[in-house]
């Protein structure tokens, strides 16, 4: 499950963001917890690491705060988001340009935006 909801978030940073999902890598000066991304060069500080303890992108299906990057891009492009819980399940609807897409039901807020996001893209890109 955990290879699963790290290979949304890639595909959320990617496809949804627009940024690189950084693969990084240690560098020399590890007394200030310094990376460097493998793909892109990016330098940064202090990035979350995942089960096996690789550094890696925002954690946008399972974390609330980057979850909300996710909906802030998609009203900052005209959208909006509606979020609604029954049955101890979330559901995100996204509204674009006049198409409503739904999420699937999902038994977490970010993991339903994610969800409702890459939705939104592929529909996108398939018309």
């Amino acid at each position: 499950m955990a290879d699963e909801l790290r290979e949304l978030d890639k595909q959320v940073a990617e496809k949804v963001i627009g940024e690189c999902f950084h693969v990084l890598t240690a560098d020399m000066d590890t007394s200030h917890r310094a990376f460097r991304c493998k793909k892109c060069g990016l330098r940064g500080f202090n990035y979350q690491t995942d089960h096996e303890g690789r550094v890696c992108g925002p954690a946008y299906s399972t974390d609330i705060a980057a979850a909300m990057q996710v909906a802030e891009k998609i009203w900052n492009d005209g959208g909006s988001v509606r979020m609604e819980t029954g049955n101890h399940l979330w559901h995100v609807e996204l509204l674009v340009g006049g198409i409503v897409y739904p999420s699937k039901h999902s038994k977490s807020l970010p993991h339903a935006i994610c969800l409702a996001a890459l939705a939104t893209i592929e529909s996108k890109s398939a018309s």
